[in-house]
């Protein structure tokens, strides 16, 4: 087994960089700039994990793409009503 030292894990960060540099639809057309590379940044987290966040079955929060959860919902219908029990007595 290949003995994992420093100048490996930099060739296999530049190997990963140079192949994940066109994920996520980068280089992109921008305005009237020209293609627009990924910045080093982003890449730097592309090589560490390629996946996109914030999409549904990830990490991202579920309710905008499932609605709220059904006990919210049963909470929800419990202080309407009370709201407008009470408007009624009034």
């Amino acid at each position: 087994m290949e003995k994992f030292n420093r100048a490996v894990r930099r060739h296999h960060v530049e190997r990963l960089k140079k192949k994940r540099s066109r994920y996520w639809g980068y280089p992109q057309n921008r305005g009237t700039d020209g293609i627009v590379p990924m910045d080093e940044k982003r890449l730097g987290k592309m090589v560490q994990n390629p996946q996109v966040c914030s999409r549904p079955l990830c990490c991202g929060n579920p309710r905008p793409w499932e609605g709220d959860p059904i006990s919210d919902k049963g909470m929800f219908q419990r202080l309407l009503q009370e709201d407008y029990g009470s408007k009624k007595d009034d």
